[in-house]
Parts: structure tokens; sequence; C-alpha cells
């Protein structure tokens, strides 16, 4: 096993391989930046938050800011739940994680909870040869039901086309996400349904479209995209096209069916956001009720009151393995919205609206 080493004010674990390279921090298990071979170029699609080398007083999970990490509960969790109370976006998200095992292109770790709910998350990130992949997985061991969620943040140096797989409706929270009064502001309508998020329905009655992005600025804006479990394979995806690549992530729709859109878009004026974080989306892969939390999530809600799940079942004598794989992938000139994403031969074929299409290695067996 190996040090962790300084990366954007956090001591990290590196992975390393011929087309990828990580890092994945102690503190929170914030997995970013990371960085793939595209071409003659190796390119950056994760967020690192602006205050990453500031000493500030705020949650760990603030602090670390980055890439992509798993939550537990997710959400706010501003209310308890079974007398239980959780940090934003659970202890994975905040917490020191313990190094396990490790190679060059690959670790494992571990999270104890002590008392509550739970026993132990175990970590796996990988990275591998010939891949321009990232492959994770958290195991967990607990009894108790709650949302979970992983909470992947891009950062848009340039527009992206921003699609997923089919969902059946979208949805905005019931409550307020920013608050003017305390200097946070949001643009769209309050609990509101659309069929796509090329259409959501702004405070003014007017459509915003939400799949291209950057968009609306000076805002902070969360959507819910809602999908039914199924055996289907579920994707998000943004193609970058003046950069000539596609971000996409895939994952079971059986375990985290729905996707948390958040534009972080300078709405945010308190610290430490101080209204430069911008141009950020969350494509936030999850089974849970919006943002709220464990409480909002485990009990019955419009949402899951129509049959869709908004919180996970764990057991400690059954534990619960939670699989993405995100990557990236060259794309021609012309390429514009991915509309399916589908397995073919040892990896998937991402194809756009103008039916061009572009292969990449991947081992959907991780999502087994």
């Amino acid at each position: 096993m190996r040090n962790p080493n300084p990366m954007f004010g956090e001591p990290s674990w590196e992975l390393r391989s011929d087309l990828a390279e990580a890092w994945t921090s102690v503190r929170g298990g914030h997995t970013g930046p990371a960085r793939f071979r595209v071409g003659d170029r190796w390119v950056s699609p994760y967020h690192v938050a602006p205050w990453h080398d500031e000493e500030m007083a705020c949650e760990p999970i603030l602090q670390v800011l980055r890439g992509d990490f798993f939550c537990l509960p997710f959400g706010g969790n501003a209310t308890p739940l079974d007398g239980q109370t959780f940090p934003v976006h659970g202890h994975p998200a905040n917490d020191v994680w313990k190094l396990e095992a490790s190679g060059d292109s690959w670790i494992e770790a571990s999270l104890d909870f002590g008392a509550g709910y739970a026993d132990r998350v175990t970590k796996r990130v990988e990275v591998r040869e010939g891949q321009t992949n990232l492959y994770q997985s958290h195991t967990v061991a607990l009894d108790g039901r709650l949302p979970a969620g992983m909470h992947a943040m891009l950062a848009f140096a340039s527009p992206g086309i921003v699609s997923s797989s089919p969902y059946e409706f979208a949805a905005t929270p019931p409550e307020r996400f920013e608050h003017p009064e305390l200097d946070g502001y949001s643009w769209l309508a309050l609990d509101a349904r659309f069929a796509s998020i090329s259409a959501a329905p702004g405070i003014d009655g007017h459509p915003v479209d939400l799949s291209r992005y950057p968009t609306l600025s000076g805002f902070e804006n969360l959507a819910m995209l809602v999908r039914k479990p199924d055996a289907e394979l579920g994707w998000t995806a943004v193609v970058f096209q003046e950069e000539g690549y596609a971000w996409f992530n895939v994952k079971s729709n059986e375990v985290l069916p729905h996707t948390v859109l958040w534009c972080s878009n300078g709405g945010r004026h308190y610290p430490p956001w101080n209204g430069r974080h911008r141009n950020v989306l969350g494509l936030e892969e999850v089974c849970a009720y919006f943002h709220l939390g464990a409480a909002e999530s485990a009990a019955p809600n419009p949402i899951s009151d129509e049959g869709f799940p908004t919180a996970i079942d764990f057991s400690r004598a059954e534990p619960k393995r939670i699989p993405v794989i995100s990557g990236v992938v060259e794309v021609p000139a012309g390429f514009d919205e991915v509309v399916r994403i589908e397995p073919e031969g040892n990896g998937i074929v991402l194809i756009s609206r103008n039916g061009l299409q572009v292969r990449t290695v991947l081992d959907l067996d991780w999502l087994s």
C-alpha cells in the first residue's frame, strides 16, 4: 500500500494507467481531479472548487468539494431520521477513509460509521490499461432505509449538450432551492413537472433549456429526472463539441434509477461560494427524493407514492453494492446530442441525434 500525496489541498491516493489518471481524497473520498487521454491530448472533465487552497470554517464536504463522490444519505439531511442526524450528503462524503489495499491503478478503502445505522462502507476505485474510464463501487453493510447517490460534477470550460436515458418525467423540488434573504438565488419554478429538460419552467413562466449548459448565469437550480427501476442500462452524457469529446456515466437503473441535475452557476453569494462557483453541472445518479435528505426520502412522499423509489432498504446481512462507470470518448466534428448508449462487443456505442456513432472499450460486467 502507498501513502497519499497532496492534490489541490487534500491528501489523495493517485490512480494511474496509460490513458487515465485520477486522485481520490482521503477525506470525503472525492475522486477528482481526473484526466483522460483523448487522441493526442489530455482532457479533465471534473470540477474542483475554487477555494481548495483556502483556510475556512465549513463542513468537510465543502472544503474538499471536487470530482465525484458517494452520498449516504444523499441530500441536505437537515431533519433527523429516527433520532439520527447526518452531515450534508452523509459521512462517506465528509469523513476520513482508511486505505485497505491498493495497486498502481486501484484502491480499496473503508469507512466505519460507529454508532447508528451503518457498520461499514467499502469503496473501490480503479482505472484500467487501454481505457478512458473510471470505475467506482461502494458496498454498504447497513441496517436501515436511506437515500444514496453518486455526485459527479463537471466543469464547463466550453458549452456542452446534456442528455440522458429515458425518464418518466422531470421535476423541480417542492420547496425553494435557494433563499434570496440568505443571498442565494434560483430561477426554476417550484414543484413543477415537465416532459423534457429542454423546456424546464422558469419562475416567469418561460421555458429554460437545461440541455444546453451553461445557462442561467447568476442562479443555482435543481431538477430531478424520475425513472422506475428496470434492467435497462441507465446513462447520462455531455458532448463538448468545441473540445471534441463526450463524457458519459453508465449505471444500473435498478439501484440508482433517478438523475439529479444541479446547475451551479453563480447563484450562491454566501461563504464559501461568494458568487464564484460557476459553469458547474452536477450529474448525480440517485435513489432519493430530490436533495432533501434522509427523513424526507425514507418517508412516503409524492414521488414514492406514485411507485418511484426514493430510498434503498439496506441490510447488514446482505451488503448492497452500488457501482457506476464514467468515462470519455473522442467525438468527430458534427457529433451532437447523445440519444442512445448501447452495449456493443467489449464496450458501448454512443449514438448522436444526427446518426453519428462512436465506440469505446468498457467492462459492463462492473455493473452486475
